[in-house]
C-alpha cells in the first residue's frame, strides 16, 4: 500500500488555531490570504495504473471549496505511479576450504532485497564462469527463498536449473510460484593455479519480454588468489 501526498487548501488546525483566525459577529473566519490542506492518503492494490504505466486512473483526489457568495470550486488530482526502486543483484564471494582442504569460493546473489518487489515468476538467473576455476559440483547449488530454508537445486529434476553443457556456467529459472520473494543462490567454484578468477551474473526474463525490464543488469566480481572483490 502507496502514500500519497495530496495538497489542496485548509486545514482544520488552521481552523482551530485562534492566533490566525478572527471573529466577525460571534463567529470566526479566517483573514484574506492563501491556505493549503495537507492530508495524506493510501493507494491499495486496487488502483490501477493507466496504459502508459505512469498515472493511476480509478485513485483520484477532488476537492470542492464554496465560500458566501462565490461559485464552488473544485481541484482533483491524478496521483502519478511512483516509480519502483528495485535491488536486483547483490553478489559476494569468500575464499574458503572444501571438506578435502582445497581452496574454493562461495558466491552468493542476493535477489530482490529491496522494499519494491518485482515478481520472481518472471525471471531466470544466469551464471557465468570466466578464468581458472569451475564449479563445485559436490557441494551443489542451493536456492533460499525467504519463506523457506535452502533447498539444493542442481540434482533435483525438474527444478528449473541447468548447467551448460561445457559447464561454463548455469540457468535457473524460478518457478512459477516464487512471486515477489527475496531470494539468495549458493554455490561454490573450485580453483585452480590462477590469479584472477572472473564469475559474471544477471538477471534475465523467462520469455524474453517481461515487466519490470531487467535493463542492463550484468554483474561481474573478480577474485585473486588473496581477496575478493566486487
Amino acid at each position: 500500500m502507496r502514500r500519497q501526498h495530496v495538497n489542496h487548501a485548509l486545514t482544520q488546525d488552521i481552523l482551530e488555531n485562534k492566533q490566525s483566525s478572527r471573529k466577525k459577529d460571534g463567529a470566526r473566519y479566517l483573514p484574506k490570504g492563501e491556505y493549503v490542506i495537507t492530508y495524506t492518503t493510501q493507494i491499495n492494490d486496487k488502483a490501477t495504473p493507466n496504459d502508459s504505466g505512469h498515472q493511476y486512473v480509478n485513485a483520484g483526489n477532488t476537492a470542492t471549496w464554496k465560500w458566501k457568495d462565490h461559485d464552488k470550486v473544485s481541484s482533483t488530482v491524478e496521483p502519478e505511479v511512483p516509480s519502483a526502486q528495485y535491488n536486483w543483484v547483490q553478489k559476494n564471494g569468500n575464499w574458503e576450504y572444501g571438506q578435502n582442504g582445497s581452496k574454493r569460493i562461495r558466491w552468493e546473489a542476493q535477489i530482490n532485497t529491496a522494499s519494491d518487489k518485482f515478481d520472481l515468476s518472471n525471471y531466470k538467473f544466469v551464471d557465468t564462469l570466466h578464468g581458472e576455476h569451475k564449479y563445485d559440483e559436490t557441494a551443489g547449488v542451493t536456492v533460499n527463498y525467504d519463506w523457506q530454508g535452502p533447498r539444493r537445486v542442481d540434482n533435483v529434476e525438474d527444478s528449473g536449473f541447468a548447467y551448460n553443457a561445457d559447464r561454463s556456467g548455469f540457468t535457473f529459472q524460478f518457478p512459477d510460484n516464487a512471486g515477489k520473494k527475496i531470494c539468495s543462490i549458493v554455490y561454490y567454484t573450485t580453483v585452480s593455479n590462477s590469479d584472477i578468477f572472473k564469475n559474471t551474473g544477471e538477471l534475465q526474463c523467462k520469455e524474453g519480454n517481461c515487466a519490470p525490464q531487467p535493463g542492463a543488469l550484468l554483474m561481474r566480481w573478480y577474485a585473486t588468489s588473496s581477496t575478493i572483490s566486487c
